[in-house]
């Protein structure tokens, strides 16, 4: 079974945060009670969603204003 993380420096920190990826799907945005809580007028409420779809991470964005981003792209 592979291990899958999700990492990323949260708002002006300077610690690189590690997150597992073990309950899809993975939901990111600014609502509580999401897998990935971000407080930031950017995120959307619900913003992405993880899933694993086979061995691989699917990312789907949720209808996002500001879409959505994996290293920079």
């Amino acid at each position: 079974m592979d291990n899958w993380y999700i990492e990323g420096y949260l708002g002006n920190q300077k610690t690189l945060n590690r997150l597992p990826l073990n309950l899809f799907p993975f939901l990111i945005g600014r609502q509580e009670g999401l897998s990935l809580t971000i407080h930031s007028d950017k995120v959307s409420r619900t913003h992405a969603e993880i899933n694993l779809v086979g061995n691989r991470l699917i990312l789907k964005d949720k209808g996002s204003a500001n879409g959505t981003f994996v290293n920079r792209e």
